[in-house]
């Protein structure tokens, strides 16, 4: 999601948050209710909305939360396309491999070797999680094979926010572990048994229970609660995604007419979303985005497909 193992760190925000709720209960992963991998698309209608508004929330610590995007948002325009509900998974990315179409992954992580442990790739039981430690070219060959190609930025903040300019996908209750997978206690504990030198983590919630289910990645599907208005999961926390769009930085003027090309070693492309080693609420909003250069592999970096009507 950003340019730099140094600037991504600058995002692991260790506030700690205050319940306002009553004792939290034991989050049991809802399994029996992920949605089947059937690679279906959620439809969009030609819409009209305001892109890149500025997120606004309140915070359980009761201070207003407002990040990332313009004030008043830019008028645009985004024509009918389908865009898939899940990320798309390890399992369904070895299928394209087994037909010549996508290479076999790398496994590693540009930004943590230690963390090439997350990747997902080719792992038995993960088949159903989101394929991670990919590359923008390597997510461009599966979206192409699938007859699909990666979504606009533009498209990717309409499904995950509608017009209406929800803070995120569900609403503008902060993340709970029913909505997301973030960093929770599950992955702190992960933190100081699974890596070496042992990695330290800080979770998003304060309860003892507040546990989302899974250190690290979560097979897709598994937060139905944290759906967007077209039924799109996923959208906050588990990976990020790769988009189609080249980096370009937010200004007074709007989005630019036409993309700059990407600059660096490989380019730099958008990245949306929030994903399972991340704290802090506006890490989640659905206007949150940051850089990565093209040739990026990281543990907390997926994507999924769109297609047009």
């Amino acid at each position: 999601m950003v340019a730099s193992s140094a600037v991504r760190s600058s995002l692991l925000v260790t506030v700690v948050l205050v319940s306002v709720a009553g004792p939290a209960s034991a989050f049991v992963p809802p399994n029996k209710r992920i949605e089947p991998p059937r690679g279906d698309m959620a439809f969009i209608p030609t819409t009209s909305f305001k892109f890149l508004k500025e997120a606004k929330y309140n915070n359980p610590n009761g201070l207003p939360g407002m990040v990332y995007g313009d004030p008043n948002g830019f008028a645009v325009t985004v024509n009918a396309f389908y865009i898939d509900r899940t990320e798309v998974t390890a399992g369904a990315y070895a299928q394209c491999v087994q037909a010549g179409a996508c290479p076999a992954l790398d496994q590693g992580d540009t930004f943590s070797p230690k963390y090439t442990m997350v990747c997902t790739y080719g792992k038995q039981g993960l088949e159903r999680h989101p394929l991670n430690c990919v590359t923008h070219d390597e997510a461009m060959k599966y979206c192409a094979f699938a007859g699909k190609r990666l979504p606009s930025e533009a498209e990717w903040e309409l499904a995950a926010r509608g017009t209406a300019g929800r803070p995120f996908p569900w609403g503008d209750v902060s993340p709970e572990p029913r909505h997301i997978n973030g960093a929770d206690a599950s992955l702190v504990a992960a933190g100081n048994t699974k890596f070496n030198p042992p990695e330290t983590f800080t979770s998003m919630w304060t309860g003892q229970n507040d546990d989302d289910g899974w250190p690290f990645t979560a097979p897709v599907g598994s937060y139905p609660e944290g759906a967007s208005p077209y039924g799109v999961l996923d959208l906050s926390g588990n990976v990020e995604e790769w988009l189609a769009d080249n980096w370009w930085e937010i200004s007074a003027s709007g989005p630019p007419m036409s993309k700059p090309p990407p600059v660096g070693a490989g380019g730099e492309y958008v990245v949306r979303g929030g994903a399972w080693d991340l704290n802090g609420p506006d890490n989640f909003t659905a206007t949150h985005r940051t850089p990565s250069n093209s040739t990026t592999r990281a543990a907390w970096l997926g994507f999924r497909c769109a297609r047009d009507a």
